[in-house]
């Protein structure tokens, strides 16, 4: 979705701003402003000159700006990064995908597990340039990107398959916490892609021990699911952007991989292009003269590492009961 990533209302890595969270070690933890559970921070690449300068400066600063703080360099930095994107020149729309044919493209296509997951999204495998794809998330975590990406060669197209689009996905958690009255649950994970995927209703038997006989209950299911997170490349009206998978992508940018097996998707809307809910760059941005490129995360005179808090997908369930007026 997409870091890879991305989501939820985020993608696969994306990163959560600190707007509550105070000084910290970097790669380490801090206390939380909510009581003294420590939380964890993680190093991030941000796109601080596509941003309005409060959000810049409070990404530079790691928290929301108090009282008490000296503002006026993170002010300068977010303003000079601005400055820079506008120096740019237009953005040139180039071709992203790339029209090579890959045995490997075929034996993705034919998923099942791909198929039943796009469903009647109009999509296909296809090698794609990431010099040329737009990003909108604003940020991607670091923390373990060189291990994902690990050592695969620029001209292995089958390890570049398995790191960008992956025949295995991860399991949902093992086990849940059960509320003390035994009516809710809680399930976690770091992973953003752990998601509700289905539900539902059923007449069951309920044992209640002993010689006693069951009762017949309704049965009210809701399936948890860790789905899949490939490098997703969605074109629509004339450009090409990543919809999920930024962690691999710019960690094989970085090694100098452009040219990598993805699903390409034709979107139907901007809604196809962006998930819905999500702290992203707009319309307007992405189809200006100058959006950002998968390349920017890693341009110091835009971008910039700054600390940022880990959060948890959580999926909360609760049974609770209460009367209503007729």
């Amino acid at each position: 979705m997409t870091n890879e990533s991305n989501a939820p209302a985020q993608t696969e890595e994306t990163p959560v701003p600190t707007s509550h969270v105070g000084p910290s070690t970097r790669g380490g933890q801090a206390k939380s402003p909510l009581g003294p559970e420590p939380v964890t921070i993680v190093r991030c690449r941000t796109l601080i000159g596509w941003m309005s300068e409060q959000e810049a400066v409070t990404a530079l600063l790691g928290r929301s700006p108090g009282p008490g703080d000296d503002v006026a360099e993170p002010h300068k930095v977010a303003r000079a990064h601005r400055d820079a994107v506008g120096r740019r020149p237009p953005f040139i729309v180039r071709q992203s995908v790339v029209d090579r044919n890959e045995p490997v493209l075929a034996e993705i296509g034919a998923r099942p597990e791909l198929m039943a997951e796009l469903g009647a999204t109009a999509w296909r495998p296809a090698l794609v340039d990431l010099r040329n794809v737009i990003a909108f998330q604003k940020a991607i975590n670091l923390e373990g990107q060189a291990e994902r990406v690990g050592t695969v060669a620029a001209d292995d197209m089958r390890a570049l398959a398995d790191v960008c689009v992956p025949p295995t996905q991860g399991s949902p958690p093992a086990g849940a916490i059960t509320d003390g009255d035994g009516k809710g649950f809680t399930v976690s994970s770091v992973n953003p892609n752990l998601r509700i995927v289905g539900a539902h209703v059923a007449d069951a038997s309920l044992a209640r021990g002993g010689t006693l006989p069951p009762v017949r209950v309704q049965a009210l299911t809701l399936f948890a699911s860790m789905t899949g997170s490939n490098l997703t490349a969605v074109s629509y009206k004339g450009r090409t952007f990543l919809r999920d998978g930024y962690h691999r992508a710019t960690g094989l940018l970085r090694r100098g991989i452009f040219i990598v097996p993805c699903v390409h998707v034709e979107a139907r809307s901007f809604e196809e292009v962006v998930p819905p809910g999500g702290s992203f760059l707009g319309y307007e941005m992405l189809f200006g003269d100058r959006p950002p490129v998968i390349a920017d995360f890693w341009d110091d005179s835009v971008a910039a590492e700054v600390e940022q808090i880990q959060l948890r997908k959580v999926i909360r369930i609760r049974g609770d009961e209460f009367m209503v007026q007729r």
